[in-house]
């Protein structure tokens, strides 16, 4: 089916006055919500690969209704999913969450009207500010022979409704056996993850009992080499990343979060910081540090 584009963002008001002459017209009185999720329709119409308008738009109707009419012009980003494999399938999970089992759709992010932290940047920052983040050693981290290393955590958080944003940093340099470049080809070296939070405080996906799983796989005999890791963890109600840049599976060590290597616009200052790092000799002697 057809739709038609409004010409311009820049004239809401126009939009507005005509839905309001045609419920006028028919003899019925709708509320004014109801005028701009339609007025929301039309202009997600206008906004396709246009992100920053989104952001826009999310501030102004709020993200209920985006994601409605997202849904029904069949614009929004494809989310949840699987990726066949376990957490000792190394050549695929090097960081992010392992994917075993996990599924389900990522848009069904229930916000409502009175409570959608969008309409309300000044309350956003506020509720920000006391939010905490934690990560809770599930198992490791653990250092073993050439360059293996394997560290799983859960978060924990004070907020709700919201997003956790990890930003990673990775880095990698090693020789092989004949002295040669090692190449990390394995790595990604810079993006973002994303992970929901229910009402209640509930952080997903979650895999055997952790969200987030830093992995670096055995190099071979005779190789020698230096990496590390870093993770710089946000809370944020001010984007919803399904409807940003975020797709599930974008970015190889992420998994099946959803990820990006675009940076997010207005994260703020990280609530929690995580490192890791190691050394391996040639002999396969691996050690480092965590924190």
């Amino acid at each position: 089916m057809a739709h038609r584009k409004i010409k311009s963002f820049q004239e809401p008001e126009k939009v507005e006055k005509k839905i309001a002459q045609k419920n006028s017209r028919s003899g019925d009185r709708i509320r004014e919500d109801d005028n701009r999720a339609g007025l929301a329709q039309l202009e997600v119409l206008s906004c396709e690969n246009k992100p920053e308008l989104y952001l826009r738009l999310q501030q102004t109707y709020g993200n209920r209704y985006l994601q409605e009419m997202a849904k029904s012009t069949a614009m929004q980003s494809p989310a949840g999913g699987l990726i066949e494999g376990n957490i000792e399938d190394e050549e695929i999970f090097l960081g992010g969450n392992t994917p075993d089992a996990l599924g389900g759709e990522w848009d069904d992010n229930p916000y409502e009207e009175d409570d959608n932290p969008y309409r309300d940047e000044e309350s956003s920052d506020e509720t920000e500010t006391n939010v905490s983040i934690s990560a809770n050693n599930k198992f490791g981290p653990l250092w073993e022979d050439n360059g293996r290393f394997d560290w799983a955590v859960t978060f924990s958080t004070t907020g709700g409704e919201g997003w956790i944003i990890q930003e990673i940093v990775n880095t990698f340099s090693a020789r092989d056996v004949n002295d040669k470049d090692l190449v990390g080809n394995d790595i990604d070296p810079h993006y973002w993850e994303a992970w929901y939070v229910d009402e209640s405080g509930t952080v997903s996906p979650e895999e055997n009992s952790h969200n987030d799983y830093w992995v670096r796989p055995t190099r071979d005999d005779g190789s020698s080499g230096i990496w590390s890791m870093e993770g710089n963890v946000f809370f944020t109600r001010t984007f919803d990343p399904t409807m940003m840049n975020f797709l599930p599976g974008a970015v190889d060590n992420a998994g099946i979060l959803l990820s990006t290597t675009r940076e997010p616009e207005g994260l703020g200052s990280a609530l929690l910081s995580r490192n890791a790092s190691g050394i391996w000799e040639i002999s396969g002697e691996h050690a480092g540090d965590a924190s």
